[in-house]
C-alpha cells in the first residue's frame, strides 16, 4: 500500500513538473512597436504662430488605449496587422512638469498602418487647432504691439519691440527691468468681450533672466477682477508655457464679467544688475 502511495506521489509530481515546464515554455507574444519622434503643428490663416511644445502623446489602438508616452517614443502594441491608430498631443500645464495632460485645443490624430510582430513604425503626426477655437489675442510682435496697456504708474517700464534676441521671425517683445525701473505691469491694449466659454488656454513663448507672472482681468459695468495665476521661472533659452484659466475665467463670467484682457507682470529685486524678459506668440483663446 505505501509503495502504491509514494508512486501516486511521485506521478503527481511529475504531471506538476511538466506542466509548470509549458506554462515556461509558452510563447510570449511578440509586439509590434510605433516609434513617435515628434508631433508637428499645422496652424492656418489667422491662427498665429505654429511654435508648440508637446511634451508626449496619449495613444490608443482601435479605441483602446494603451497609454502616455514621453516624445520621442517607441511603443509597443500587441495587435499586429492593419489598426487604427488614434494619437493626442499632450503638454505641460501652467509650466509644472508634474502636470501633464491632452492640450484641449490640438486635434486628435487619426492613422490607419499595418502592424508586424517585431517591426517598427515609424508615424509622423501633424496636428492642428480644433475648429472650436477662438483666438481672443494673437499677438507676434511682427506689426503691432497689443501689450501696451500701461498699469503701473512708469512709463519707464514697458513692452518694446526688438530685433536683437528674436524667437522667430523679426521681432519680438522686450521688457527691460533696471535700477529703480524695476517693476512692470501691463496688459493688452484692448479688453475682449467673451460671453461664455469650457476651455481658455493663454500660450506664449518667452526667454528671460527674472520670473514674471501671467494673468487675466474680467471686467463689466459692475465688476472687477484681476488674477495671476502662473509665475514664469527664468529660462536661459527660448521656451513655451500653456496657461489653463478655463476655471478662473468661468468663475468670473458666473460674477458677471464680460470683458477680459490679458496681464503681465516683474518685479526685479536686484536693483544693481539688469533683467531681460523676451516674449513672443502670445495667444489667448477659447472654445
Amino acid at each position: 500500500m505505501k509503495k502504491v502511495t509514494s508512486l501516486y506521489i511521485v506521478f503527481m509530481l511529475l504531471v506538476i513538473f511538466m506542466n509548470s515546464c509549458s506554462l515556461f515554455d509558452a510563447e510570449e507574444p511578440i509586439p509590434s512597436y510605433l516609434y513617435i519622434e515628434d508631433v508637428e503643428l499645422v496652424t492656418g490663416l489667422d491662427e498665429g504662430s505654429n511654435s508648440e511644445e508637446i511634451t508626449e502623446v496619449w495613444v490608443s489602438v482601435n479605441s483602446q488605449l494603451i497609454g502616455a508616452f514621453p516624445l520621442p517614443a517607441t511603443i509597443p502594441v500587441l495587435e499586429t496587422g492593419e489598426q487604427n491608430i488614434t494619437i493626442f498631443a499632450g503638454v505641460i500645464q501652467n509650466g509644472t512638469v508634474g502636470i501633464r495632460d491632452i492640450y484641449p485645443f490640438y486635434e486628435r490624430i487619426e492613422v490607419t498602418t499595418v502592424l508586424e510582430p517585431g517591426k517598427v513604425d515609424t508615424i509622423k503626426p501633424v496636428t492642428q487647432y480644433v475648429d472650436e477655437t477662438v483666438f481672443v489675442v494673437i499677438e507676434d510682435f511682427e506689426t503691432t504691439n497689443l501689450i501696451s496697456d500701461e498699469q503701473d504708474g512708469n512709463i519707464n517700464t514697458k513692452v518694446i519691440t526688438t530685433t536683437n534676441e528674436v524667437f522667430e521671425g523679426n521681432r519680438s517683445g522686450h521688457i527691460i527691468l533696471s535700477g529703480r525701473d524695476n517693476l512692470i505691469e501691463v496688459g493688452t491694449n484692448l479688453f475682449y468681450e467673451i460671453d461664455e466659454i469650457s476651455r481658455a488656454y493663454i500660450e506664449l513663448d518667452y526667454k528671460n533672466d527674472v520670473t514674471f507672472e501671467v494673468g487675466i482681468s474680467g471686467v463689466s459695468n459692475t465688476y472687477f477682477e484681476k488674477f495671476y495665476k502662473v509665475g514664469v521661472l527664468p529660462s536661459e533659452d527660448w521656451k513655451k508655457i500653456y496657461i489653463d484659466f478655463g476655471n478662473d475665467m468661468t468663475s468670473m463670467i458666473s460674477n458677471s464679467a464680460k470683458e477680459f484682457q490679458v496681464v503681465l507682470r516683474a518685479l526685479h529685486t536686484d536693483t544693481t544688475t539688469t533683467a531681460n524678459i523676451y516674449l513672443d506668440n502670445i495667444k489667448l483663446m477659447y472654445r
